[in-house]
């Protein structure tokens, strides 16, 4: 995955990994251990019924430092993509374990991408 993460385009196509740690459903639902299908439809299925309706909540629930954990703020987006990875990525920790994702950078890219805008500058 360092490999892949690393990379800002492939084939001329401009290019980032996202993650979630462990599963969707600690992300989502705080439910660690290894819920049963019903209990991941279940959650799903809430998770969906929270935010359908209001992507205000929605980009504020993964903007939250209990899972972004990483400045969301400051800096271009490729200076805040490799902060979050190098979060994840700090050695002899159990960061993976850990409750977290970038999928906020996600949503920023599409946002700007249904306005039109470009999408992320390439950084040397």
């Amino acid at each position: 995955m360092m490999l892949l993460r690393g990379m800002r385009e492939t084939c001329g196509i401009c290019y980032a990994a996202f993650y979630m740690s462990r599963n969707l459903e600690h992300v989502i639902a705080d439910e660690g251990g290894n819920p049963t299908p019903e209990a991941k439809d279940r959650i799903a299925e809430q998770f969906n019924d929270m935010f359908e309706e209001d992507l205000t909540m929605f980009k504020k629930f993964i903007n939250e430092s209990t899972i972004a954990k990483f400045d969301t703020k400051t800096g271009d987006f490729w200076q805040r993509y490799n902060q979050s990875w190098e979060y994840m990525e700090q050695k002899n920790s159990l960061r993976s374990l850990e409750r977290a994702s970038n999928l906020c950078l996600l949503v920023e890219i599409l946002e700007k991408a249904g306005k039109g805008e470009e999408l992320w500058k390439r950084s040397s």
